[in-house]
């Protein structure tokens, strides 16, 4: 029989970064059931943002991109990019939808979270949505575009096309929260 000697701290790095996954894993598949079975409870103080506002949104003169395929957007979608797990709850209702999302920042140290109700709202022209967000973290509300992409796998392309303004803009006088969010500037999603 031949014995080894296993030096000590050898191997714990990989083991740390496991348990990272591990951690992040159990995040992403436990954050998003909070919200509800289809991941869309909303109550009256939990409004997912909307479109009414005086800047219009979808851009006038936006040209539908690419076909409407209904359902396309519906169900669960993932990524992974700069150091971000993002997931998606999407719902969709002919061409509205309505988002929950999750997005796990610098391996589970910070989370930026819908959970409880509907964080995105939005329309879908051709194969691209037009979304209000609201980060879980912040009061103010971004916009993004949503492309379907169809293909194997079917793919989600998101885009932040207007971030939320910084805290130095925001005209009232009891302006002391934070403005932040941790949803990536651009990603690619696959179906889960």
């Amino acid at each position: 029989m031949k014995f080894t000697r296993k030096i000590a701290g050898a191997g714990c790095a990989r083991t740390t970064a496991c348990l990272r996954i591990l951690l992040l894993s159990l995040l992403l598949a436990l954050v998003p059931a909070v919200a509800g079975a289809d991941g869309m409870t909303t109550g009256p103080d939990k409004a997912p943002p909307g479109n009414g506002d005086s800047n219009s949104w979808p851009p006038a003169g936006a040209t539908p991109k690419g076909s409407f395929v209904p359902g396309a957007f519906a169900g669960s979608w993932y990524a992974f990019v700069d150091n971000t797990a993002f997931t998606l709850v999407i719902v969709q209702n002919g061409r509205d939808l309505k988002i929950a999302h999750t997005a796990v920042y610098d391996y589970g140290r910070r989370v930026d979270s819908s959970v409880g109700g509907a964080s995105m709202a939005g329309t879908v022209s051709g194969s691209v949505a037009y979304l209000e967000w609201k980060s879980g973290l912040s009061p103010e509300t971004g916009r993004a575009t949503l492309e379907y992409l169809p293909g194997r796998p079917d793919t989600l392309h998101w885009r932040i096309a207007v971030m939320p303004r910084p805290e130095e803009d925001r005209p009232d006088e009891a302006n002391t929260a934070e403005v932040g969010y941790f949803l990536p500037a651009s990603a690619y999603l696959v179906r889960k």
